[in-house]
């Protein structure tokens, strides 16, 4: 049986589950794409000398930001709410950049560990230029509380950048960047279709038409990579930017939006 499989410019990881080799009968093959979080090795220094706090910065979309933001000169500090081999590996990945990753282990539901985590990365870098509210939840109550205790460290030329699909997190970002906007804070969110993340990568659960269909709705026909949404953020993130706030940016493989 041959899966059909997407056309993408990057290349892929051509995995087997039933046979040894490709001359072995017929085994179901999966094509699955490398899960890549970054693409050039040399950044713009768009960011340099900004300091980033990134939720759920460990793995995925997360950690494409996260090491893209080092490569742009960032300092990174990442909120993770696992075992943290992830975030480590993010961290090591983020030292090829010249850059130590502060790893931060963070249950973002509670507004406790949120201070603590404003609060250690002020210790450790002296400010905050940039939030990315990360973490795949439809409850805004985790982003409220990050907000809630950046904002006091947030200077004009700041950026807090969502990541949701969601309307209420759409509605917050747009009212959180009337509220700030005369303070010199922009408030952007980016609402991405179909993306490969690692977990697809390592058990999908989905049979394998399915995985070979993912993304196909779109109509490039693929689902993106980490690193093909990541560059939406170093744009809100950077003085390109300027003059955009409350902004969605919709990185879908040409679905045409309405809002």
């Amino acid at each position: 049986m041959e899966a059909s499989t997407q056309t993408t410019r990057y290349r892929y990881l051509h995995e087997m589950p039933c046979g040894d080799s490709e001359t072995e009968g017929e085994p179901e093959t999966i094509f699955f794409p490398s899960i890549l979080y970054d693409k050039i090795k040399d950044g713009c220094h768009r960011l340099e000398g900004k300091v980033a706090l990134i939720e759920g910065g460990g793995k995925g979309l997360g950690r494409a930001v996260a090491v893209q933001f080092a490569r742009e000169g960032a300092e990174v500090a990442i909120l993770f709410n696992d075992d943290g081999i992830e975030a480590r590996e993010t961290a090591n990945m983020i030292s090829g950049y010249g850059k130590q990753a502060l790893l931060l282990y963070c249950d973002v539901t509670r507004e406790d560990g949120c201070k603590q985590s404003v609060d250690k990365t002020i210790s450790k870098f002296g400010k905050i230029d940039i939030l990315v509210n990360n973490a795949a939840l439809e409850n805004i109550v985790p982003q409220y509380y990050l907000v809630n205790h950046a904002i006091p460290h947030l200077a004009a030329g700041s950026s807090i950048i969502n990541t949701s699909t969601e309307e209420a997190i759409i509605d917050f970002t747009k009212a959180l960047s009337s509220l700030l906007i005369k303070k010199g804070i922009r408030v952007n969110a980016v609402a991405p279709g179909a993306i490969w993340n690692q977990a697809m990568k390592e058990d999908t659960g989905m049979t394998i038409q399915e995985v070979a269909d993912f993304g196909k709705d779109a109509l490039m026909g693929y689902a993106a990579h980490p690193a093909d949404i990541a560059p939406c953020y170093i744009f809100l993130a950077s003085e390109d930017a300027a003059f955009i706030s409350g902004e969605i940016l919709h990185p879908n493989g040409g679905t045409a939006m309405t809002s």
